[in-house]
């Protein structure tokens, strides 16, 4: 499992989130242990012209988001963003 604090919480937040969302479908890649994870996300920051490797990166529809602190203030806002985006799919 990721040593990282905030990946960790990212991670039961999207657990969490799951539950009550069913169209959710997540990916998790742990960068620092697998190097094809970390290959596949030098290809999306590519895509993203980015070359910034902040975790924990949150990528949906098109945006990435990085870090997360809770669930009361990323987790809100984050789910808000899923939300609409899943409405305009």
């Amino acid at each position: 499992p990721s040593t990282c604090p905030h990946c960790q919480k990212a991670d039961a937040f999207f657990q969490s989130l799951q539950a009550s969302r069913p169209w959710l479908d997540v990916h998790r890649y742990e960068i620092n242990q697998d190097r094809q994870a970390l290959e596949y996300f030098r290809q999306q920051l590519t895509l993203l012209k980015s070359d910034d490797y902040s975790v924990p990166s949150i990528l949906f529809c098109g945006a990435r988001w990085v870090g997360f602190d809770t669930s009361e203030t990323t987790g809100r806002v984050l789910t808000k963003s899923l939300d609409f985006c899943h409405k305009q799919i």
